[in-house]
């Protein structure tokens, strides 16, 4: 997801972060009997969701918007954002931000809702990362993730430059990112034939954490998701 920042934040955000998208990348892939999930945004407006599906002998893993898998495709359009502002994740982003399928951005954050399946006839390990493509001035540094596994949630954002993790209003820690290159890497275990699983992916800037300043003015961050079936 790229972000370039056009006005000015205090720490804090003692005043709104305003952030311009230049491009959105969110892809899930699944290697080397796949589903390819991506958005792409070249220019402000313009956004495209895709959804491409590989398989391979009896290893066969399908993404959909809604988990009756009644149309899944391979290619899935999805608004982008043009503008958004700095927010407060823990009392900003709806509760029920989960409970929404497909695309559904606010005007301040991303959100997409989606169901991977397994519809290939054995059981099989998938595991998933979300990694950073590129990212400039820091930008990575004030960007939060959530991820909603089957309605569980758990929150990332990069570690402080002392290497504590970040901390939500409440207190308590936030899940630091797995490394420079990678917001998580997790995995799903012997996921059955027929099994389905329901991901919402939530991004946005957090006007709370301390590193949301001035200096990533002009930044921008670029993730991707994939999954990968493991032999």
């Amino acid at each position: 997801m790229d972000y370039e920042v056009k006005h000015l934040a205090r720490k804090v955000a003692k005043r709104k972060l305003i952030a311009r998208i230049i491009a959105i990348v969110l892809g899930v892939i699944l290697l080397p009997m796949a589903t390819v999930l991506i958005i792409d945004a070249v220019a402000p407006n313009e956004g495209i969701f895709q959804i491409e599906t590989f398989s391979k002998q009896d290893k066969v893993i399908s993404l959909c918007d809604t988990r009756d898998f009644a149309n899944p495709t391979t290619l899935i359009q999805s608004q982008s954002l043009a503008d958004m502002f700095n927010i407060a994740g823990k009392s900003d982003i709806p509760q029920d931000v989960d409970q929404i399928d497909g695309s559904h951005n606010d005007k301040n954050y991303f959100a997409h809702t989606f169901y991977l399946r397994n519809t290939g006839t054995v059981a099989t390990d998938i595991e998933y990362s979300i990694n950073i493509l590129s990212k400039l001035k820091g930008a990575d540094k004030a960007m939060w993730v959530r991820v909603y596994v089957n309605g569980v949630d758990t929150t990332y954002a990069h570690a402080r430059d002392d290497g504590t993790p970040e901390k939500d209003t409440d207190g308590n820690d936030i899940q630091p990112f797995f490394d420079e290159n990678r917001v998580l890497l997790q995995t799903l275990e012997n996921v059955q034939p027929q099994d389905t699983i329901k991901f919402t992916v939530v991004i946005w800037l957090e006007g709370n954490d301390p590193e949301c300043v001035d200096v990533i003015k002009g930044g921008y961050v670029r993730f991707n998701m994939e999954f990968t079936v493991k032999d």
